[in-house]
């Protein structure tokens, strides 16, 4: 990487004002030159970060028999398909769901129903469930999980995206390497790579944005 993150991170984080809670610490890219109506342009990517997000992933697996079994445990909360359609019947339920969780996984065999009792509120929050073939074993996929953040650009043209690297907690080098590896994932799946990238920042929840020189 050419620009001086770290420079910016430290910085961010240095302003940042306390808080009584562990504040998330974000990436932030302008882009120019690149209209995400075209398909091809388009950013829909899940990175894994080498370092972990810093802090406690939550995952909803939508599944019934042996894979519903195999999920308990492993998962946060095993949904089945009654206790689907009942949230689909309740908004502010399905709403709270999908507030709470972080990324969903769902037999492939489910995704249909899921699209229809929940595609409402977990399409725009971009966390539709990842689908895995029935009667699995969901516990690799809920591993790699704990560790991805997903991209994807919205609307017809979006020339901002925001991407959470990892917390304030975490070491300078950690949060480094968890930069480089969504910034590289981003720049390689540009038209144009780094000619694209109009500005970079580094910010906290609640903190000041720090531009990248």
């Amino acid at each position: 990487m050419d620009l001086n993150f770290e420079e910016a991170l430290e910085k961010a984080i240095e302003e940042a004002p306390e808080r009584n809670f562990t504040e998330t610490v974000e990436l932030i890219l302008n882009f120019r030159e690149v209209d995400f109506s075209n398909p091809n342009d388009r950013l829909d990517k899940t990175v894994t970060l080498p370092n972990g997000k810093g802090k406690p992933t939550k995952i909803c697996v939508i599944a019934e028999g042996e894979t519903a079994t195999k999920a308990k445990g492993e998962a946060e909360k095993v949904l089945n398909k009654d206790q689907l359609k009942k949230l689909g019947e309740d908004s502010r339920k399905a709403k709270k769901l999908a507030n709470e969780y972080d990324h969903f996984v769902a037999e492939a065999s489910m995704m249909a129903d899921v699209g229809k009792h929940l595609g409402q509120v977990l399409g725009p929050r971009n966390k539709m469930p990842t689908p895995i073939p029935p009667g699995s074993d969901p516990t690799e996929q809920i591993e790699k999980m704990r560790n991805q953040i997903k991209i994807k650009s919205k609307g017809e043209f979006q020339p901002t995206l925001q991407a959470p690297i990892g917390t304030e907690e975490m070491e300078t080098q950690e949060l480094m390497e968890n930069i480089e590896r969504v910034y590289t994932e981003i720049v390689n799946s540009l038209p144009k790579r780094h000619q694209n990238i109009d500005q970079a920042y580094v910010k906290t929840t609640m903190g000041p944005s720090i531009q990248v020189e």
